[in-house]
């Protein structure tokens, strides 16, 4: 931000970025146009001919030579908010006629061109509010002087539509106002009879001194406001000190602070593949922090192909990539080599899964109970030291793009590819697409995470402007003295003798294995009334639970029954249950059909690979039970949900019942 205030001063006002922008815009424009043709006109008040003819007209005056002279451009964007003005009309007058849905996305455009076109002449009418004056208002007075004054105003004019920079307004504004005093002088000093045109001259020069003096004020004022930025950007950094998250005896920074408790949490960032490494770098630019810290940073190697990557802890693209987006990429370093090597195992990662590639951190579809998106890191497997890398596949488009400061034409690929897999809408591309199988409804392949986070967005946004102007974003970091003292950090070379680590090999052999995304597996009963029980069994590889469709079953926990339960297929009546009873009528009924054995209206069971459920309706109540076994602890949990889908007030009593027995089943025989 301090550079770009900087920069900015000294670029010209216009330029050929400005051209660009339009364009961009007018050609989404002429997109959105195309798909009206199909539709069929009921009046002939306006056409799509028309409108394709106004966006057409627009699209002519960008393609031209670019403005050399403020008045070219003054010329270029009058005429410019004039078809836009039409094409807006246009518009407005064929939504009413076929309804304003089919041209959302089209308004969309035409208000953006609008915005665009505003803005480029408020800046005319600020900074240079003579621009549109100087051939239709100024130069035909000036020039029907005394051939003196007709010189002098021919030289002043060209240097008045000279094409400035903000910085340069102030500074020029000083020598015109002294040249245009001057001017004015001499033709005071002109008789009306010598200069019939003299008092026109006159307040043709008053005009012009206030339009200037007011351009200095203006470019003086924004000038200023950058210069504070400035200044505040100096000031946040150097207000902010590292020091009290680094670890003295380790030499590495703790991942945060617990100021309730006062000190430092028990975790550190010590792998130099970490998004972290930015603020290492500028801690140590700034003297934060000793050079001693950047070379305590781990830097365990695994293979890649034929190269090597620095090993992460997720291998997320987050915590490879997201420094290059200020940090220069340096040849034939180690940094320049981890980065080439981590995209071309994402891409080879996405070729081994069927998918397309791109993982980091990310939402994922999963919710709570405000339905917001849950968030958790994703890696690639061979990179990171994280376990179960392999078991989950999430894809996220700002990993793309990241990727796309290193390898272009393949995240532009694989871009296009996600657009296909329905990841792109108005607003940018999707958070992203879960393809975890556990995660992801029957009959389908993935799920849309249909979310937009503001970071994820910015650091696609900077990494697209990186790619395309230059690397615009690390030139104005490595522009800093202090980076530039320190960015030889960045050039450490590749080791030559170094042992090698191959993190979660297991995961990686694994994952070359599966190719495709299976669906889910579950099966589904609508009776209990089986010639032989059909069970599902839930486990975390302690805590084991067997259920049947009858709702009996067992529980144990390593080598010992929690629950009594005897082989009986004909019976099928033990286990842990769950009575009902209606307080009005007495009726009593079970969740499942054991062990009261009273028939439902209607009976369903599912057995999915994480957990069991049964359905039942009985005189208008609605029973769903649920039994899952938790992964993390040696536990089961069943959710009774009760719905009175009558039209009545029922009142309902649940009473739990098991036999415990806590002892090898064996001994209960």
């Amino acid at each position: 931000v301090k550079q770009g205030c900087l920069d900015i001063g000294d670029c010209p006002l216009f330029d050929a970025r400005l051209v660009k922008g339009l364009t961009d815009t007018i050609d989404l424009l002429r997109e959105e146009a195309r798909k009206l043709a199909p539709l069929q006109q009921r009046t002939q008040i306006v056409t799509i001919k028309e409108l394709s003819k106004e966006i057409e007209a627009c699209a002519s005056l960008v393609a031209t030579d670019l403005p050399q002279s403020l008045t070219a451009w003054s010329v270029l964007f009058e005429q410019l908010s004039q078809h836009a003005a039409v094409v807006e009309d246009i518009v407005s007058a064929l939504s009413h006629e076929h309804g304003s849905s089919s041209f959302e996305e089209l308004n969309y455009w035409v208000v953006s061109l609008l915005h665009q076109t505003r803005a480029v002449r408020r800046d005319l009418n600020t900074l240079t509010p003579w621009a549109g004056k100087l051939a239709a208002h100024f130069t035909p007075i000036l020039q029907n002087c005394s051939p003196d004054v007709s010189a002098e105003w021919q030289e002043l004019a060209g240097t008045l539509d000279n094409i400035p920079s903000l910085a340069r307004i102030p500074e020029d504004s000083e020598r015109v106002l002294a040249r245009l005093e001057a001017l004015r002088s001499h033709v005071e000093a002109c008789s009306p009879e010598i200069m019939p045109e003299r008092e026109a001259a006159l307040d043709a020069l008053g005009l012009l001194t206030i339009n200037i003096e007011e351009a200095s004020s203006a470019a003086k004022n924004a000038l200023s406001r950058m210069s504070l930025l400035v200044v505040q950007c100096d000031r946040t950094v150097s207000e902010m000190d590292f020091r009290f998250l680094l670890d003295e005896e380790r030499k590495v920074f703790s991942i945060g602070y617990n100021v309730t408790d006062g000190r430092r949490d028990n975790s550190y960032y010590d792998l130099l593949a970490s998004e972290s490494r930015l603020a290492s770098f500028i801690a140590i630019a700034k003297g934060d922090v000793p050079q001693e810290h950047w070379f305590r940073l781990g830097r365990q190697l695994t293979p890649v192909g034929r190269s090597r990557a620095l090993v992460s802890w997720t291998a997320t693209m987050f915590e490879y990539m997201m420094p290059l987006l200020v940090m220069r990429d340096f040849p034939d370093t180690l940094l320049g080599e981890t980065y080439r090597a981590a995209v071309a195992r994402q891409i080879e990662y996405g070729q081994e899964r069927g998918v397309p590639w791109g993982i980091s951190e990310c939402a994922y579809n999963a919710r709570d109970l405000h339905l917001n998106y849950q968030y958790g890191p994703f890696g690639v497997p061979g990179l990171g030291l994280k376990r179960g890398l392999s078991q989950e596949l999430v894809i996220t488009p700002y990993a793309t793009m990241l990727a796309g400061m290193i390898d272009p034409l393949a995240a532009k690929e694989n871009l296009d590819r996600l657009a296909r897999e329905g990841a792109l809408a108005r607003y940018g591309f999707y958070e992203a697409i879960d393809y975890t199988q556990e995660r992801v409804p029957q009959n389908q392949k993935r799920v849309i995470i249909q979310a937009f986070m503001a970071h994820h967005q910015g650091m696609s946004l900077v990494a697209i402007d990186n790619v395309l102007n230059g690397n615009v974003m690390q030139e104005r970091f490595h522009a800093d003295p202090l980076v530039q003292a320190t960015e030889l950090l960045l050039q450490e070379r590749i080791p030559v003798h170094v042992a090698i680590t191959r993190p979660r090999a297991e995961e990686v052999m694994l994952s070359r294995v599966v190719r495709g995304v299976v669906a889910p597996i579950a099966r589904g009963f609508d009776t209990a009334d089986l010639p032989t029980p059909r069970v599902q069994l839930l486990s975390n590889g302690t805590y084991s639970v067997m259920v049947t469709t009858a709702g009996a079953g067992y529980s144990v926990c390593g080598g010992l029954a929690m629950t009594r339960w005897r082989e009986d297929v004909t019976r099928d009546n033990w286990g842990s249950f769950c009575y009902l009873r209606d307080v009005r009528t007495g009726a009593v009924w079970s969740a499942g059909f054991q062990p009261v054995g009273r028939v439902p209206a209607s009976y369903e069971v599912s057995f999915a690979e994480d957990k069991a459920e049964f359905r039942r309706r009985d005189a208008g109540i609605l029973t769903h039970t649920e039994i899952i076994v938790s992964p993390e602890d040696n536990a089961e949990v069943r959710r009774v949900s009760v719905t009175n889908q009558s039209s009545r007030t029922r009142e309902i009593d649940l009473t739990s019942y098991m036999e415990v027995v806590l002892a090898p089943p064996a001994a209960d025989a």
